[in-house]
């Protein structure tokens, strides 16, 4: 499932709560409890809470995995919000039915980050930047590269070793120290990216591509830019 299918079902549950206290003067928040929402688990829903919340801003939360609760309450900008993510997902839903394509297919697939056992990233086979033996970007790009197109914060690299306490580097200069910059950047990290999360969308599929109006000149473009 993607990620977007997740946030529209985050915000469709919490538009139903919503339209319920509207009618309820003294009641200015709902609660969102980890079995709450169908096909969705207690880390989805979590993550989905975090970016709603923090990169979007459609609605304020509290709670944690550990509560077993998040308690929300929306933001002015939450209606506006909720047309926003369902265009996104009728998108999703329209690119996979008319290109006929759907997610998993490596057939599809025209861009791939790699990193090889000495910590070189590679685009598509074509070396792109080596990273530092036990660095953080290294430990980090390896983490988003098993879990790609999953928002990933800063408590879950902490809880998977990847990061320590000390580790306090803003994830985003971890992306700057890669030399994910530009339009590489907005390729393989197109959204959930802030200074506590990160999201690597990897393998880039052709329709993803053809959405943006991202070329094969300019693919050719970018790669030419990098070094022999």
């Amino acid at each position: 499932m993607e990620w977007i299918e997740k946030y529209y079902k985050v915000m469709s549950f919490l538009k139903e709560s919503f339209e319920i206290i509207d009618s309820m003067p003294d009641v200015h928040c709902t609660y969102v409890y980890k079995d709450d929402i169908k096909d969705l688990n207690p880390r989805d829903i979590r993550l989905s809470i975090y970016y709603l919340h923090h990169e979007r801003k459609y609605i304020s939360a509290t709670g944690s995995d550990k509560d077993g609760y998040w308690r929300v309450t929306k933001e002015e900008s939450f209606d506006k919000g909720y047309k926003i993510i369902q265009n996104e997902y009728n998108q999703l839903l329209e690119n996979l039915e008319v290109k006929g394509f759907v997610y998993g297919l490596e057939e599809d697939a025209v861009l791939r980050m790699t990193m090889d056992a000495n910590g070189v990233i590679y685009i598509n086979n074509k070396r792109f930047k080596k990273t530092n033996h036990d660095s953080v970007n290294r430990r980090v790009l390896g983490y988003l590269l098993k879990n790609p197109r999953q928002i990933i914060s800063r408590e879950e690299f902490e809880k998977a070793g990847v990061l320590s306490k000390k580790d306090d580097k803003d994830l985003t200069i971890a992306l700057h120290d890669m030399k994910m910059e530009g339009e590489w950047k907005k390729l393989f990290f197109p959204m959930g990216c802030s200074k506590h999360t990160l999201y690597l969308r990897n393998p880039i599929r052709k329709f993803e591509l053809e959405k943006e109006n991202i070329t094969e000149e300019d693919l050719d473009r970018l790669f030419s830019s990098l070094k022999k």
